[in-house]
């Protein structure tokens, strides 16, 4: 069965040094000891279906008139903790299949690429619920959320970086992919509700980018402050955006800002288009967990009122500098 453990070093982790966890509600075991199936993503989308829910406001109705900004979906794992039957059986087919263990199953780049969303996503879900109930996983009195939580994956112990890095991999200098990566915040992209597969992973990718880019966790304009404001991930990796265009079109964008326009949906690009010239700065993430019991009231939520509230409990960054749109 799928296994974690934590390795933070300091007093706040010295207890939990080579801690391992099994399926909730049962009994670690050794993974490499079963037997490798068949590879079956049913366990996950039945998780999905039940238990992810729009935030505040859904995407459907806050992209219809054009006026208020979506949220993002929430995940109920009060829900998944009490009921985790989906869960630990998806764990479970994770371990034991994968690209390197049932090769015959993931013959191409869609195959493996769905495979790693799912996997990281579903191992993210689990970590969380190694906490829960908590407000946020981003804190230093736990593991570091990225590299200190581990898993049997493919019959391998491997981290959510190690499985972020393995999507970006088969990907193949994608960046929506950045999108489908679910970290346990709200300031990371929502959870998607159905699993990603092979036939229409690259469709839901873009379906996916388009909802992010609408959020003003992922873009926001101040035309007060001539600001534009994106995504932490969005600035760091700018190269591997400027990168993607020029694949994309054979040659180099004029900005980041004409990137973003190219990503992001149509009712987004009038008001992104007054933005040129603005300079660019990082988005505080926003580390509260993604967890639809603690959900706010809409009204709450208004894109100020975001930010305002983000900005107390982003993690420790380096300030990057404002740089002009070019």
């Amino acid at each position: 069965m799928v296994l974690l453990s934590t390795s933070l070093p300091g007093c706040a982790s010295g207890a939990r040094r080579g801690l391992t966890l099994g399926p909730i509600g049962g009994q670690g075991s050794s993974t490499q000891a079963a037997d490798p199936s068949s590879y079956d993503d049913a366990p996950w989308r039945g998780l999905l279906l039940k238990n992810v829910a729009p935030g505040w406001v859904s995407i459907a109705d806050a992209t219809g008139d054009g006026k208020a900004p979506p949220y993002p979906a929430l995940v109920s794992y009060a829900a998944i903790q009490a009921a985790p039957a989906d869960l630990n059986a998806y764990l479970a087919v994770l371990a034991r299949t994968g690209p390197a263990t049932t090769p015959q199953a993931f013959p191409t780049e869609a195959h493996r690429l769905a495979y790693y969303i799912n996997a990281y996503n579903a191992c993210a879900v689990r970590a969380v619920l190694a906490e829960y109930p908590t407000q946020t996983m981003y804190t230093m009195t736990l593991p570091a959320f990225e590299y200190d939580w581990h898993f049997w994956v493919d019959t391998r112990r491997v981290n959510l970086n190690e499985l972020r890095q393995m999507a970006w991999q088969e990907a193949r200098g994608d960046v929506r992919v950045a999108f489908a990566l679910c970290a346990a915040a709200i300031g990371s992209p929502p959870l998607s509700p159905r699993p990603y597969q092979p036939q229409d992973v690259y469709d839901n990718l873009r379906a996916q980018t388009r909802d992010c880019l609408a959020m003003p966790q992922f873009v926001n304009v101040s035309h007060d402050r001539q600001q534009l404001q994106l995504w932490s991930q969005i600035l760091r990796q700018r190269n591997d955006y400027f990168s993607y265009y020029d694949r994309l079109y054979g040659t180099p964008p004029e900005s980041l800002l004409n990137v973003i326009l190219d990503l992001c949906p149509p009712r987004r690009r009038q008001e992104l288009n007054r933005a040129v010239g603005y300079n660019i700065v990082e988005i505080p993430f926003d580390r509260r967990l993604n967890d639809l019991a603690a959900r706010a009231e809409p009204e709450a939520l208004t894109p100020a009122a975001q930010a305002e509230s983000s900005a107390p409990t982003a993690l420790p960054s380096a300030t990057l500098p404002a740089t002009r749109v070019f």
